[in-house]
């Protein structure tokens, strides 16, 4: 999971901008002092990258909740486990003692980490899959075709790897195979 949070693709890096950019806006929208946006943005970007345990890089300095967090994972953050320093945190920063105001805080922080990964997961869900019905029906095809070539290639190798009454599909050309419709190809997975 850490992985989609700090892939060094191009593509994958220009997406979290992206919604990073989203992510800060949002939790300001919901009076979310500068500060505590900083720290929450610098949680999950640069120390899920060094590793959801990585020690924080001052901890003298740093704030209960960062410690905090820190013990719990920064990805487990974005996935709603929010230590509840941030509400004390919040409670300071904007020296309210209302628990219902620092409730709807939470929540909202919650909703904006949720909005923030599934903006990172579908974006990475385009770039691995293809973002239209045509380019992920193309990647299958390509991949059952792969599919295929390897199994000529075993069977080529020691044709006892397939049973007895399948052998009779390799008596066809493997570029006829290949050109078989998609339902077609998808039959030699079982093999």
């Amino acid at each position: 999971m850490a992985h989609i949070f700090s892939c060094p693709h191009e593509a994958a890096m220009e997406s979290r901008k992206t919604a990073l950019s989203a992510y800060k806006s949002s939790l300001i929208a919901k009076q979310t002092s500068v500060d505590l946006v900083e720290e929450i943005v610098r949680g999950i970007t640069e120390r899920i990258t060094l590793g959801t345990h990585a020690p924080s890089p001052n901890p003298e300095t740093s704030h209960a909740a960062v410690v905090q967090q820190q013990e719990l994972g920064w990805v487990s953050f974005l996935q709603g486990y929010v230590g509840t320093e941030w509400r004390q945190w919040f409670q300071t920063v904007t020296r309210t003692k209302a628990a219902d105001q620092s409730n709807t805080w939470v929540r909202n922080l919650i909703l904006a980490n949720w909005t923030y990964s599934k903006a990172i997961w579908d974006s990475r869900n385009a770039l691995v899959h293809g973002k239209t019905d045509k380019v992920i029906d193309s990647k299958v095809i390509s991949q059952l075709k792969k599919r295929i070539k390897e199994l000529y290639m075993m069977f080529k190798r020691d044709w006892f790897c397939v049973p007895y009454s399948s052998v009779y599909l390799f008596d066809h050309p493997i570029l006829m195979m290949q050109q078989l419709p998609k339902e077609n190809m998808r039959c030699t997975q079982s093999l």
